[in-house]
């Protein structure tokens, strides 16, 4: 397995211990998003639902990098899902600064999943162009 793949192995990984820990423990580390509203039954149930996505995303993403057939296509899903929250934060008034902070990660951690996807799609590309058959001519 080459580097780069096990590198975004080991970041889905990580995305999905995130979501699993937002999910357990939604009022604690939803501050960093919502602030002390976080402990409110409404905000519980949005960062365990931001938590659910984020599982099922890194979950497919390290699979398909595992199995070498669709990582490009899952870190890509990672990244769009962050551009919209960069994008949800950029348009959403009235937000305190630790969010528009978040929104600026998001930015940048979709910014990063594409470009690992397109690095990714790069290499696998390449492989399966070598392993294709050559055509003939006739």
């Amino acid at each position: 397995m080459s580097d780069l793949r096990q590198r975004c192995i080991y970041l889905a990984r990580a995305r999905f211990v995130l979501g699993l820990g937002l999910f357990a423990f939604p009022g604690l580390l939803g501050r960093v998003w919502v602030g002390r509203g976080a402990n409110a039954p409404a905000a519980k149930h949005q960062m365990r639902a931001a938590a659910v996505r984020e599982m099922a995303l890194a979950a497919g993403a390290s699979i398909a990098l595992g199995e070498r057939e669709h990582g490009a296509d899952w870190l890509s899903m990672l990244a769009v899902v962050d551009a919209g929250d960069a994008v949800n934060g950029v348009i959403s008034r009235r937000l305190p600064k630790r969010l528009k902070l978040v929104s600026l990660v998001a930015a940048a951690s979709a910014t990063g999943h594409m470009l690992l996807a397109r690095q990714v799609a790069d290499t696998t590309g390449a492989r399966n162009a070598a392993s294709a058959p050559m055509p003939t001519d006739g």
